[in-house]
């Protein structure tokens, strides 16, 4: 199982169209596979920050369709480039000049948990489009356009595999809720200097993140790609085109998502920081939908540490440390950063400075 796809490149666009024609046979045989959701993550449905998928637990959901998009495949570039960088894999040569695509700057400046990236998991990701029944009329069907990921190794096919994801997620969702009540009273500060006024009964949805379930495989039309008892992750995710924002310092800069970046290293004061954000910006409303963050717990400076980052040739401390990942991947502030952190201080702790580079 799963050799039919085990080569890597299936999420690069060179056998995008070889892998679509393989499938194209067996998509005219019916649904290609039929989903129960057996973990849902605990996300208000309520919250600001959150795109929920629409599903409910034990929900059995019907894949018309999957198909592998060129566009998805910076989504493979955290944990290709971990592999890759000499950790351990049997990654060709075409693999690894994918992963390196997606990450060139010089070590010196990097984030180190790239190279210490303990998921190694090496996944497939398919837009699929899915049948599920009308919530409020079980006689009709709603189509979601979404992301299934399948982790390449079949023995990995399980729901442990996939805790992270949703920790990461609900984390991530959490401080996007909390961003956007921060969008909501800046614009109503601005009514109220505006024109003496202010709406604060509607919230300013600027970010949310793409909240995946995960679901067990009931049936399929294509065991060689995934098998009845596999389970999967789902997430809404309408574009056929997912942009890094922020990953190594090297993405175009988007003021969005580099704002609530920064918002998460300053509310919790250096503790965590949302990274690897990707995704893509909504036609319609304007939101900046992320999909599959990953949180990222830092340790605090001590004392010594700080006193010590400032000694004559002394080795560089965490908190400086800390101060130069952040400069990399955080290069200027917004006008948002601003209005919540306008020193750039918050983001690096108590007792911690960075150099603004704005």
């Amino acid at each position: 199982m799963g050799n039919a796809m085990g080569n890597a490149n299936c999420s690069s666009g060179q056998c995008a169209g070889n892998c679509s024609q393989a499938l194209e046979g067996l998509r005219q045989r019916g649904p290609v596979a039929a989903l129960r959701v057996v973990v849902m993550p605990k996300v208000s449905a309520s919250s600001s920050g959150a795109r929920h998928t629409g599903f409910e637990l034990d929900d059995e959901v019907a894949v018309q369709r999957m198909e592998v998009v060129p566009g998805l495949e910076p989504l493979s570039w955290r944990r290709n480039f971990s592999v890759a960088a000499g950790m351990g894999s049997s990654l060709d040569e075409a693999d690894i000049l994918a992963a390196r695509k997606g990450y060139s700057r010089a070590s010196s400046s990097s984030p180190p948990w790239l190279t210490a990236e303990l998921s190694q998991q090496r996944r497939h990701s398919w837009r699929t489009r899915i049948l599920a029944c009308h919530p409020e009329r079980p006689d009709e069907f709603v189509e979601h356009q979404c992301l299934m990921q399948v982790p390449v190794d079949p023995e990995m096919r399980t729901v442990e595999s996939f805790a992270q994801d949703l920790k990461d997620a609900c984390v991530a969702s959490s401080y996007a809720h909390q961003f956007n009540l921060q969008l909501t009273r800046l614009r109503a500060l601005k009514e109220l200097q505006e024109r003496n006024n202010a709406d604060v009964t509607k919230i300013e949805v600027g970010v949310q993140v793409c909240v995946p379930v995960i679901c067990e495989v009931l049936g399929s039309s294509m065991p060689h790609f995934v098998s009845t008892g596999d389970f999967v992750l789902v997430s809404l995710l309408e574009s056929e085109q997912v942009r890094k924002f922020v990953f190594n310092g090297e993405e175009p800069f988007e003021e969005m998502p580099q704002a609530f970046f920064h918002f998460v290293a300053s509310t919790s004061s250096g503790k965590e920081l949302c990274w690897d954000l990707q995704g893509y910006r909504e036609p319609r409303s304007g939101i900046t939908l992320l999909t599959s963050p990953s949180v990222k717990e830092l340790p605090a400076a001590s004392v010594g540490d700080l006193f010590s980052s400032v000694a004559p040739g002394a080795v560089p401390s965490p908190g400086l440390k800390l101060a130069q990942q952040f400069n990399v991947l955080h290069p200027r502030c917004t006008a948002v950063c601003e209005a919540f952190d306008p020193d750039r201080k918050g983001a690096l702790g108590k007792g911690t400075f960075s150099v603004c580079m704005c």
